[in-house]
């Protein structure tokens, strides 16, 4: 890279060197005569605040800095997700046919987001976040000729010292982490990969940000900045004045509405604020002159005549009380917000928008004013630059405001999305306001367990078809319980080297013996499920109370004693029908239906389904009409999967039993009593079971409820009813802080385009938009022609992902219609 010709855009960046063993840098400006020692780091955005918080924060930044020390707070919105996406495709590297086409389609769609926005109605591009602070310190040129620097290196490491613990963790920057955040400010589409050219240690840092061929043009129409001779453009919008009152999580609202409806950001962003220390007894002095001249002028009649005086009033008031009454230290902040479009029209259009959302976000009294910055865009500009802005060139852009450090907290941009667990097998999905995200069920730290809550026409299939597919495609193993044929159209096309479905039925040749697989010297740790299944061939609505279920597990023993993996249902009956008291034998009548009358041929003969397939459909449907064969079926499978996940976790293999329509069973006592149990030993043995009911109050209605939450890691909520949530909250049945509560009521779906959900773990939730391609849609379709249609082509010998090609092909042909009255997200 040669040296920068005259009148660069890089020209006043003034970064210039860099200590490679600790991330400091210096920073030089010749015109401005100014020197400082800094260092940034790079962090995730925060999710969610509180009081103590705010405090916590409040505390770290109230440091005596000395004075022109600056603080600088900076997000950025990009669309450079390629390691989001590649990180999603590469835990499912090892998937094969309809998996791997599932996954690399999915991938490409999220992709397209970030250069045409997937959900139309609120424009927004798909992008990653990324929160930065930077600090620097002011140093003479006697110290860095004499190379003492360590009490400016104090306050620097100091910080991110203090930072921590109010809960920050960020990594400092190197020169090349640096560089690459300068540069993706001027072009926020250049890739983190190839941002910054290597270092050369023969050159200043600030020559090695932007190459000699960048252009920047601040006056083309003194309204918007042309980069590149109009590649991009951007406008920045500045605060003319911050609202009278703001609480503490107001700036989670500047960077987008929270619901993701209208009202956001749509393209890339950055959004900057500075701190600026000054010599405090300077500043304390300046406000006292402003609060004299103000207070003067607010007396009498002038307030009622001129509003704007008492505004002023109250906030110098506020100011001084702070600064000289409780003692607080004083700043002078700046902020900005730069976005980006490559249409000028569509930037002009969307920053008019966004000043008018601003102007309605604060608290009683005079709300945000964030106006287009106009004429003096460069100086703005450049003193917005991550760690650029020093006290001579903030002062020459006339954009500062003076407040105590509490005040300024509240309007730090350290706010964003959550993101997830960004594990390679997880879901890729966006939040509400476009930022691609993962969600890994199975990667919720010592237990994976988790409930499902989706009212009726919520998108439940759909979701519930995503993730398991994720999960497939990672190596995870699956069994699902169904009632309903759901997920018959997804195991038809993973084929039968991958997924089994076995439907019981009246007509079934299948044998259930409980007793097949206990391993040598396994029955106690049976028990307990032993217990439960014989409980409800026996007693199937009531149970058995605490004097006959000791007689019953008494017998279960003997019969596995005196027969071992070859005993049978009629062997617990027989020993219990043999003994003196009346108590057993008339257990032992119970048990007739299942020892020797019409349902004993599913349980006296060797149990003998094969559980070898990576996907196991188990459909219940055909069994609706025999209840109590139903459960005590569904029961047997709870023992069997417990006992197949003893291998799986030598093996080292992740797993996960879903329950389809739960509800009918968590009501059920002794259903109940089998998916606690089961909940707690997939707990133990490192799988995990998800049960899937259709409302909040289900859980909590549940006998088990309280004991099956305890062993519960994560949550997923789909559209619920309202009154439903507020009894579930009333009646502790979920936990979930008041705000959490109002965004379960707004989550809804949009046919063909999203539906939303909730994931919770332990106290932290996100609200996510399952996004999903054309093609996707027609794969999960569960009715109508996308149904039909596949299974006829995979019958035919058709394979899934040709299948879903040609249908798609006929659809853009106009051979079939896309507007048939199908569900393709319910």
């Amino acid at each position: 890279m040669s040296k920068l010709k005259k009148n660069h855009p890089a020209e006043n960046i003034t970064v210039t060197a860099w200590d490679d063993s600790s991330n400091i840098l210096y920073f030089e400006s010749k015109r401005l005569k100014e020197r400082f020692i800094g260092a940034v780091g790079v962090t995730s955005p925060v999710v969610g605040t509180d009081n103590q918080f705010v405090e916590r924060l409040s505390v770290s930044l109230s440091a005596n800095l000395p004075a022109g020390s600056i603080i600088h707070w900076g997000i950025l919105a990009d669309p450079d997700i390629d390691a989001i996406v590649e990180g999603y495709l590469s835990g499912k590297a090892g998937a094969g046919g309809i998996l791997a086409s599932m996954a690399r389609e999915h991938a490409e769609y999220i992709a397209s987001g970030t250069t045409q926005p997937l959900i139309p109605t609120n424009g927004v591009r798909v992008h990653k976040k990324r929160l930065f602070v930077g600090i620097k310190v002011p140093v003479t040129a006697a110290d860095v000729a004499a190379d003492d620097l360590a009490p400016a290196t104090e306050h620097v490491t100091g910080l991110f010292d203090r930072l921590k613990t109010a809960g920050f963790h960020f990594r400092l920057l190197d020169e090349a982490g640096y560089r690459r955040i300068v540069k993706k400010v001027h072009n926020p589409w250049a890739s983190d990969d190839d941002c910054v050219a290597p270092l050369d240690e023969e050159r200043p840092l600030n020559e090695q940000i932007l190459p000699n061929s960048f252009s920047v043009d601040y006056s083309q129409d003194h309204a918007s900045i042309s980069f590149n001779d109009g590649q991009h453009f951007a406008k920045v919008l500045s605060v003319n004045n911050f609202p009278q009152r703001a609480h503490s999580w107001i700036m989670n609202e500047v960077i987008g509405d929270a619901k993701g409806l209208t009202n956001q950001i749509q393209e890339p962003f950055y959004l900057s604020f500075v701190m600026l220390y000054p010599d405090q007894q300077a500043l304390k002095r300046k406000v006292g002159l402003m609060s004299t001249v103000i207070n003067n002028q607010a007396y009498g009649p002038t307030i009622k005549l001129w509003p704007v005086i008492g505004y002023k009033k109250k906030r110098i008031d506020t100011l001084v009380h702070a600064l000289n009454g409780r003692g607080e230290i004083g700043v002078q902040v700046s902020m900005a917000l730069v976005i980006y479009s490559k249409s000028k029209d569509r930037l002009r259009s969307y920053s008019e928008s966004l000043c008018t959302y601003y102007r309605a976000i604060g608290g009683k009294g005079k709300k945000f004013d964030i106006r287009e910055d106009k004429r003096i865009l460069r100086t703005v500009f450049e003193q917005a630059l991550p760690l650029n802005g020093s006290e001579g060139g903030l002062h020459r852009s006339f954009r500062l405001r003076s407040m105590s450090v509490p005040q300024a907290v509240r309007f730090l941009p350290i706010y964003g999305d959550g993101t997830g667990s960004r594990t390679s097998s997880g879901t890729l999905v966006l939040t509400r306001r476009g930022e691609a995200a993962m969600i890994d069920p199975l990667a919720t730290p010592g237990n994976a367990n988790g409930l499902v809550y989706a009212e009726s026409g919520s998108g439940k299939s759909f979701w519930v078809q995503a993730v398991v597919s994720d999960m497939l495609a990672s190596g995870v193993k699956v069994w699902i319980i169904d009632d309903g044929r759901s997920y018959e159209k997804l195991g038809r096309s993973l084929g039968p080297d991958k997924c089994q479905v076995i439907t019981f039925s009246k007509e079934s040749f299948l044998s259930l013996n409980p007793f097949t697989s206990i391993p040598m010297g396994g029955l106690q740790e049976e028990m307990s499920l032993l217990s439960t299944i014989f409980t409800k061939m026996a007693a199937p609505n009531d149970g058995l109370d605490d004097v006959k279920r000791p007689i019953l597990e008494r017998a279960i023993t003997a019969a596995y004693m005196n027969n071992t993996n070859e005993a049978i249902p009629e062997d617990v009956a027989n020993f219990l029908l043999t003994q003196p008291d009346e108590l057993s034998r008339t257990i032992g009548k119970q048990l007739y239906p299942f020892a020797s009358g019409q349902f004993a041929h599913w349980f006296n003969k060797p149990f003998n389904i094969n559980m070898d397939a990576q996907l196991i459909i188990l459909e219940m449907g055909d069994l609706k009409l025999l209840p109590h064969l139903r459960d005590v079926v569904v029961l047997q499978m709870f023992a069997a999967i417990a006992r197949s996940r003893q291998k799986l976790k030598t093996q080292g293999i992740r797993n996960l039993l879903l329950v389809e329509e739960a509800k009918q069973w968590l009501l059920n006592p002794i259903m109940a009593e089998g998916i606690d149990e089961s909940y707690a030993r997939a707990r133990k043995d490192l799988g995990a079971i998800a049960c899937v009911t259709q409302g909040l109050l289900d859980i909590g209605k549940s006998p088990r409820g309280d004991s099956i939450l305890q062993n519960t890691a994560w949550h997923a909520i789909l559209k619920q009813k309202p009154d439903q949530v507020q009894k579930a909250l009333n009646q502790d049945h979920f936990s979930i802080d008041a705000y959490g509560a109002e965004q379960i009521n707004s989550i809804h779906k949009v046919d063909n385009v999203y539906s939303e959900f909730m994931f919770k773990v332990d106290s932290a939730y996100e609200i996510y938009r399952l996004v999903r391609s054309r093609y996707s849609n027609v794969m999960f379709s569960t009715s109508g022609r996308e149904r039909t249609e596949i299974l006829r082509m995979i019958d035919q010998g058709v394979s899934a992902d040709a299948a879903i090609r040609r249908f798609l092909d006929e659809e853009a042909r106009g051979v079939v219609s896309r507007h048939e009255p199908t569900l393709t997200m319910g």
